[in-house]
């Protein structure tokens, strides 16, 4: 599997070094930021059996696309405040067991839709397309200062709380007797989250951001590795995923966001191929 994956890996960095142009340097990092971190989030929901929150989090996200369209000068902000929001009211319907994780989950995905799309029919207006699908274009060299900012702040994050985040994620109840602020962790991935989509909505778009942080994960989760090893390949995946997407952009202008997605889903379908060969 290890020989497998240098090959894919170093195939993807030849056809990267191919077709790179200097103009399009700060797409790619930024990509590359936002590969580093979102798959060990997307690898922490997943364990909790919460795969489809990034997902739910994009669309609700999408509401604050279109509020911004209406508010122009919270049209930065909005997409932060409305996707924090939603993480907020999801940790709240999650932990007082209003309704189930995956009720509030479907719930909130389809009003966040719904909410958007009455909004702007209602004001006339259409939702960008890079909005929905991604844009390397659009991607500015502020868009990659935040993107690392908050990479470095998540990498801060799991540094100083790493056993907290593993034993919340595996086992919440034994993680409470233990004394572990469970509640505290389960706010701080959702805020991590939560954020994460909202900057990655001009790079990948809301209707793919979920599949990056999700895919990669699952996709690593297939080799059977420890947890460790598990959020390493997330990450490897992860990364090859937005370098050949990046490669596949640029050589057959094919969009950026589905590109990663699909690289993402071949990854997945040779890690659990690999496995099975291991089996046999």
């Amino acid at each position: 599997m290890c020989r497998i994956m240098k090959a894919v890996t170093t195939t993807a960095i030849i056809i990267i070094i191919m077709t790179i142009e200097f103009a399009t340097l700060i797409p790619l990092f930024a990509g590359c930021a936002l590969a580093l971190y979102a798959p060990v989030i997307g690898a922490f929901t997943v364990i909790r059996r919460y795969s489809l929150m990034a997902d739910t989090l994009a669309h609700v996200t999408l509401l604050g696309v279109a509020l911004g369209l209406i508010f122009q000068p919270w049209a930065g902000a909005a997409p932060f405040i409305v996707a924090l929001a939603a993480a907020f009211f999801l940790e709240y319907l999650r932990e007082f067991r209003r309704v189930s994780g995956d009720s509030a989950l479907a719930m909130l995905l389809t009003v966040g839709l719904a909410a958007s799309i009455v909004i702007v029919s209602a004001a006339g207006k259409d939702i960008p397309e890079e909005a929905l699908f991604g844009s390397l274009e659009a991607v500015t060299i502020g868009d990659l200062g935040r993107l690392v900012a908050l990479g470095l702040a998540a990498a801060v994050v799991f540094i100083l709380f790493w056993k907290e985040m593993v034993y919340s994620s595996f086992d919440e109840e034994t993680a409470r007797v233990q004394g572990v602020p469970v509640r505290t962790m389960n706010l701080i991935l959702m805020v991590m989250a939560s954020l994460t989509v909202a900057l990655a909505i001009r790079a990948v778009g809301v209707l793919l951001v979920g599949s990056l942080m999700v895919i990669p994960a699952n996709a690593a989760l297939q080799l059977g590795l420890s947890f460790r090893q598990t959020i390493f390949w997330s990450i490897v995946f992860s990364l090859i995923s937005v370098g050949v997407g990046f490669a596949l952009t640029r050589m057959l202008g094919a969009n950026f966001g589905g590109s990663v997605v699909l690289v993402a889903f071949g990854c997945f379908l040779l890690a659990m191929a690999s496995r099975r060969l291991r089996r046999v």
